[in-house]
């Protein structure tokens, strides 16, 4: 409800609440008084109004236990990707010694038992367009050193996604532009490939 000031004029009430203006019982600024009874700053009294606390400060460190390393990490710290990315080198020293929980991929393939002949391990990429946090790709990975094969990372590019916009497959590039220069850094090979995955995948 609109609550109005002795000279009449309405005030908003979020004005009001924020920094103690005019209200309804009582005098504006000038005349000394607010809600809170107190009087204004040059009455001698400070007034009964909210203060604004400035954002932006030093933030509280949390520590993150992984192991045997304790790593604290803040919002406001320079190297945070570097103690992430610390962390996850703790876990374990090799993805062999990874202990995977293999309910959290789909194997594409029936037959579970390779070949002599193999000449490697596709990992579809397709949901999950990212190197790290990636349970599918650390089975692929494992799957792959396992029986000393090359790992390859396909991504099939198709002309239409639902209804995604020019916008939307420019901010995607973008973000296999980055998988790709990772992958690179692994050792791992990425394919690009144009059309739908049952026409172009191996």
């Amino acid at each position: 409800s609109r609550n109005m000031s002795e000279g009449g004029s309405w005030t908003p009430s979020w004005y009001k609440d924020s920094w103690g203006g005019n209200q309804r019982g009582g005098r504006n600024q000038r005349g000394g008084h607010n809600r809170g009874g107190g009087r204004n700053q040059r009455g001698g009294h400070k007034p009964n109004q909210r203060t604004y606390q400035p954002t932006g400060g030093p933030t509280k460190m949390t520590k993150v236990e992984s192991g045997n390393k304790a790593i604290s990490i803040g919002a406001g710290s320079k190297d945070f990707l570097e103690q992430i990315a610390d962390q996850r080198r703790s876990v374990c020293s090799s993805v062999m010694e990874f202990s995977f929980n293999e309910r959290r991929c789909r194997k594409l393939s029936v037959n579970r038992e390779f070949k002599p002949d193999c000449g490697g391990i596709v990992y579809w990429m397709s949901r999950d367009q990212r190197v790290q946090d990636n349970w599918a790709l650390l089975y692929a990975q494992q799957l792959a050193m396992k029986h000393q094969v090359p790992l390859y990372v396909c991504f099939c590019l198709v002309p239409k996604f639902l209804e995604a916009s020019i916008r939307h497959y420019g901010f995607m590039l973008k973000g296999l532009e980055e998988v790709e220069r990772e992958l690179q850094s692994l050792d791992i090979s990425f394919h690009l490939l144009t059309g739908y995955a049952v026409d172009v995948l191996p």
